[in-house]
């Protein structure tokens, strides 16, 4: 069953027909308990279905299932998955990855966020692997173990949305962001533990009275990655802390920036655990001033639901 599209117009008229014919069906069941419409009941009904009726598609509610369908990432998308992903890229890559035009290792034009995990799992092995666009010689990533092949799915998933945002400033659907590992009031703890609660992530050297654009009296909890705790002690005011080490390297990928330009950046995550907004470090690159404080307000008021990207969770 796939009802990621069940609001657009065409699939509601679908979903009108399959009702009508439905209760078509209901009549001509109830039919055959009254007895002057036993035989013409079920007659009528199927004169209607088979002559006036027009037949429902639904198979605009169906997607193709494969042997890994319903398996879900063992990796949890954190961000260390994410950094291996990117070193088993590196490793077996074509000469062809990372140019400026038609780069192979970036997957955005094959939807890899709108795909669940046990679909995109089998479609990389067995489709793309031997016949697609890959960054790889034909048959590496049939190679790799299972886990290695998650954590490749990982980086590219990431890889994908810092293309959305470089492109948009945004990230227009759906991404869910790098699970870090926290202390919070002393206690280690991960980011998605957080889920429920607006969080707004700060970069390096970015300042909490840098979020300015975050409403004031919305309860948020604020995060604060550095490079290594000693840089991080004392120096912020925040609810958790964390030198990750992977944690830098993985952010500048969702943001589709360099690491180097990731210092005094800052994220907001909304309370069903989305990434919604994210504003750079260097003060020269904003485009658009005024789309972070908008992206921070619609976060807030309106979390994207749970579901937003089919059965993709962790």
């Amino acid at each position: 069953p796939d009802l990621r599209r069940i609001d657009e117009p065409f699939i509601r008229l679908e979903i009108e027909r399959a009702a009508i014919i439905g209760l078509v069906v209901l009549g001509a069941l109830i039919s055959l308990l009254i007895r002057r419409l036993r035989l013409a009941g079920p007659v009528v009904a199927g004169l209607l279905i088979a002559f006036w009726l027009p037949w429902p598609n639904l198979r605009l509610l169906m997607q193709p299932a494969y042997p890994t369908s319903y398996q879900v990432s063992e990796t949890g998308y954190s961000s260390g998955s994410i950094v291996q992903g990117l070193a088993i890229l590196r490793r077996h890559c074509t000469s062809a990855c990372f140019r400026p035009n038609d780069d192979p290792s970036d997957l955005t034009p094959y939807g890899v966020w709108r795909r669940p995990d046990g679909d995109l799992f089998w479609w990389l092995g067995t489709t793309f692997d031997r016949i697609g666009h890959s960054p790889f010689p034909h048959g590496t990533i049939a190679t790799l173990a299972s886990r290695e092949r998650w954590q490749l799915i990982d980086y590219l998933r990431a890889r994908a949305a810092g293309t959305m945002a470089k492109r948009t400033g945004h990230w227009p659907s759906a991404v869910l962001p790098p699970d870090l590992q926290l202390r919070c009031d002393g206690r280690a703890t991960e980011l998605r533990a957080l889920r429920g609660q607006v969080v707004v992530l700060t970069i390096g050297r970015s300042e909490l009275s840098e979020a300015g654009a975050v409403p004031a009296g919305i309860p948020l909890r604020y995060v604060h990655l550095n490079r290594d705790s000693e840089a991080a002690a004392g120096r912020f005011r925040s609810d958790c802390t964390t030198d990750d080490p992977d944690a830098w390297t993985a952010y500048a990928i969702v943001a589709g920036i360099e690491p180097e330009q990731l210092d005094g950046a800052i994220f907001v995550i909304d309370a069903n655990g989305w990434l919604r907004a994210w504003r750079s470090g260097d003060a020269a690159s904003e485009t658009r001033p005024d789309l972070f404080a908008q992206q921070v307000k619609l976060a807030i008021e309106q979390p994207f639901a749970a579901d937003d990207i089919g059965s993709h969770r962790h």
